[in-house]
């Protein structure tokens, strides 16, 4: 297990076939039947099909699992933005400024696209490790325009 939200849980797996990396998202299984919740599971997955762009994380599955909904995306080498500030309590000014960047150019290209994130925040934005990369994921309240 790589993370655990409040409806979901993230899984490290392996394509097997493609021989990658991957992580899986499945919704909890008593939340697959609350309608509001399996919208947003769906919307986090449909809007950034929708975005390719190097600082959005791909979304490269939507299916089920038996009765629980998941999506299927790459496995980012790195980690959210909020645990790096628990750890070092702010960022260099470099690397802030490095995130800014990137996660402007993200909702930029999206909002280009009619897409409004509506939840950015260090929890949704990961830090690549090899490359310093700040990538924005979880559009699951994100909103077409």
């Amino acid at each position: 297990m790589i993370g655990r939200g409040g409806y979901a849980v993230v899984f490290r797996v392996h394509d097997q076939q493609l021989d990658r990396k991957l992580a899986a998202k499945a919704l909890f299984p008593e939340f697959a039947a609350v309608s509001s919740i399996a919208e947003r599971f769906r919307r986090e997955a449909q809007l950034p099909a929708r975005l390719t762009h190097p600082n959005i994380v791909p979304i490269y599955f939507v299916g089920r699992e038996g009765d629980v909904p998941c999506l299927v995306m790459p496995l980012v080498d790195g980690e959210p933005l909020s645990a790096r500030l628990r750890r070092e309590g702010q960022l260099i000014i470099p690397i802030a400024l490095g995130v800014a960047r990137d996660v402007a150019a993200a909702l930029d290209f999206a909002h280009h696209a009619d897409v409004v994130h509506r939840d950015v925040k260090p929890d949704n934005i990961l830090l690549e490790f090899a490359t310093g990369r700040s990538l924005l994921t979880d559009f699951g309240i994100a909103k077409a325009l």
